[in-house]
């Protein structure tokens, strides 16, 4: 696997150039990750009704290895679309675990397929 160099993010940098799918002064809804409830398909069905400013994957674990390419996109199929609900709604993925270079690596991975 390739490393690709990811864009450094800054706690002090303005969130919106981080977050487009955000605005200064407009209210956001944001469809919240929940375990066995806020797949792929259900972000799908809730982005379709409008509203949603973006989405946020449930937890991609990462323990012993990063999981291959296949787990990612049956996790979060939006990585295929640009990261995109099919009503164009931002999914950002969510990443769990305990080893940093791990999960460095798990999201290097998610990175390169979408």
């Amino acid at each position: 696997m390739r490393l690709v160099k990811l864009p450094a993010v800054s706690l002090f940098k303005p969130l919106e150039n981080s977050f487009p799918s955000l605005a200064r002064g407009q209210p956001a809804l944001i469809l919240a990750p929940m375990e066995g409830v806020t797949d792929a398909p259900m972000r799908a069905l809730m982005t379709e009704r409008g509203g949603f400013r973006y989405c946020v994957s449930e937890f991609l674990r990462v323990s012993s290895e990063v999981p291959p390419a296949k787990v990612f996109l049956g996790h979060v199929p939006e990585l295929k679309k640009n990261c995109q609900t099919d009503a164009g709604c931002p999914v950002q993925i969510q990443i769990l675990g305990g080893d940093p270079e791990r999960m460095a690596r798990a999201a290097n991975l998610a990175y390169q397929i979408g």
